[in-house]
């Protein structure tokens, strides 16, 4: 059964622990507060030895007893914290917010460590912020109430939505009555799909200049003498390959 050392009184580790490799003292350090880091420091605080604790039976609510034997109220809630050996404040604090997180601390009393430094912080019962969330004073966080109109970013929205829409189906908008299967048996869909693809870019032509839709693939040539060339070009062309 672990007990509280008293004060000022010697203990010899090695004579205590001889033949107990499962017991371990734990060196608790509370009443006090951290520095800030680098160099982290446990300031104004207190420290007490708890002695031939077993390493099955630590857990938090042991924790709990034992601060409260030291003299802490019932009604407070405490934060533990164990420090690997040989390591600073500043990467060697493990939080114990768990019997899970109890482990590596066991690891380290089956490695021959017989003195486990815990560090205590307390809070008031029902507060839900942790003592490790950091807070910089010099930068305080200031919540803003400002109310935004969302009225013209709906009505933006909206609008974009639309003309998008308009200049989608523009573009996509297919006579389906021009694909009458039964109409003209020597006529391909493929041909008829590139008569209704000229005929719709002809009328998006119409009345604009030539420098603003420069020729493209496809393009109805309105000019019959330039048709009549071209169908001259493609019957050489023809000859040519045969």
């Amino acid at each position: 059964m672990w007990k509280i050392r008293e004060k000022d009184q010697s203990f010899d580790y090695s004579k205590a622990y001889d033949d107990k490799s499962t017991s371990f003292s734990l060196q608790i350090f509370h009443g006090g507060k951290f520095s800030k880091s680098p160099n982290m420091k446990y300031k104004d605080g207190e420290i007490t030895f708890i002695d031939d604790v077993s390493l099955y039976d630590i857990t938090l609510r042991m924790l709990d007893e034992m601060v409260k034997r030291i003299g802490y109220p019932c009604d407070m809630e405490f934060f533990y914290q164990f420090k690997e050996p040989y390591v600073c404040l500043d990467l060697g604090l493990k939080s114990l917010k768990g019997d899970d997180d109890f482990d590596g601390l066991c690891k380290k009393v089956r490695e021959g460590y017989k003195v486990i430094e815990i560090y205590v912080e307390k809070k008031k019962k029902n507060d839900e912020h942790s003592s490790d969330d950091i807070v910089d004073k010099n930068n305080p966080m200031h919540e803003i109430n400002e109310v935004v109109d969302m009225g013209n970013f709906h009505g933006c929205v909206r609008n974009g939505r639309e003309s998008e829409s308009e200049s989608e189906s523009e573009d996509l908008e297919v006579d389906h009555d021009n694909f009458d299967s039964q109409s003209d048996e020597e006529t391909t869909v493929l041909k008829r799909a590139g008569n209704i693809v000229r005929s719709k870019r002809k009328r998006k032509t119409i009345s604009v200049d030539a420098s603003v839709n420069p020729f493209y693939i496809g393009q109805l040539i309105e000019s019959s003498s330039m048709r009549w060339s071209n169908h001259i070009h493609l019957y050489q062309e023809e000859r040519f390959i045969y």
